[in-house]
């Protein structure tokens, strides 16, 4: 919390970053509590709702890289996501999919148009990092490339109801769109 004090008083209230992160917590925990839910289109929302966690994660990541001034990195496999210090203690949390939902694979750079992944990510989880200036960067297989994006694919084990995120090296932004 942030004090400032005035004319005989003090007043408080939330930082700009407090405020980021609470909110980030708030839409994973309901993105989480999403994938739980059952019925006719249980497939389809759970698909959307582990894409909009996944997508939540990557922005809390972010967010806290820059607050905390620390390198954080997001480590994800076909069925699972987490975050953590990029020295691979403290993991913040962990995302885990349901049965019939998959991150079908990758792309090493922002893939904002039609595109398929590059490589499955099934038994091989891949790191991506956020710096503390809130750029992304990511392992082209023999050395870490500053500020390079990827793309994550997610879809349904029918590949019926499919998502991608992509990340901007840059600024580290990621954006959520339906379909690939």
């Amino acid at each position: 919390m942030a004090s400032r004090s005035g004319s005989g008083h003090s007043e408080r209230g939330m930082t700009l970053v407090e405020v980021g992160v609470v909110v980030g917590i708030v839409g994973l925990m309901s993105g989480m509590a999403t994938v739980k839910l059952g019925g006719p289109n249980a497939t389809a929302r759970n698909t959307k709702a582990f894409a909009r966690s996944v997508y939540y994660a990557l922005n809390e990541a972010r967010a806290q890289a820059i607050a905390n001034g620390k390198q954080l990195a997001i480590t994800c496999d076909a069925t699972w996501c987490k975050i953590g210090l990029w020295n691979g203690t403290d993991s913040t949390f962990r995302i885990k999919s349901g049965s019939q939902v998959q991150i079908a694979g990758a792309r090493q750079t922002p893939v904002p148009g039609p595109s398929t992944p590059l490589f499955s990510m099934a038994g091989s989880p891949q790191t991506w990092v956020f710096d503390p200036d809130g750029s992304a960067r990511s392992f082209d297989g023999a050395t870490w490339q500053p500020k390079q994006g990827w793309t994550l694919f997610i879809e349904d084990t029918k590949h019926q109801n499919q998502y991608k995120i992509y990340t901007y090296g840059a600024t580290g932004m990621s954006r959520l769109v339906e379909g690939w």
